[in-house]
């Protein structure tokens, strides 16, 4: 199996499943982000995880290619920025969460997003990457 259709069975399911879980119990993750965003220790630790698993990925599959695969490598980047940004700009994150939950509507929006691209990311990996 190549690192493509790992990663994509390692983070499809992964989404599908939070995703699933913040619109199944919308109020109990709503109030779980809201005290997550107000713990600097969770937020910093955060951080780091992201930007654990952001250079897992890119050291691992920083593929520029057109096709699926490259959804894996903007995702390992994304995670990599997001921790970076955690730890180097806490107050900037908190700014930014402070603006998109003005509407609970954000949190439900990510989870209407989360199962279908998790299930988009499972489905290449089923088919054994189709590259």
């Amino acid at each position: 199996m190549n690192s493509s259709v790992i990663l994509a069975w390692l983070i499809g399911p992964t989404l599908v499943i939070v995703g699933l879980a913040i619109l199944i119990q919308r109020e109990y993750y709503r109030d779980m982000v809201e005290r997550f965003f107000n713990d600097p220790q969770d937020y910093f630790f955060s951080g780091v995880g992201s930007l654990v698993i952001g250079l897992a990925i890119i050291t691992t599959h920083n593929l520029w290619v057109a096709d699926w695969r490259v959804i894996i490598t903007v995702i390992g980047w994304a995670a990599l920025f997001k921790g970076a940004a955690r730890i180097l700009f806490p107050q900037f994150g908190r700014h930014v969460f402070a603006f998109a939950f003005k509407s609970h509507s954000y949190l439900v929006l990510s989870g209407v997003v989360m199962v279908p691209f998790g299930l988009w990311l499972v489905w290449n990996a089923w088919n054994g990457g189709g590259a």
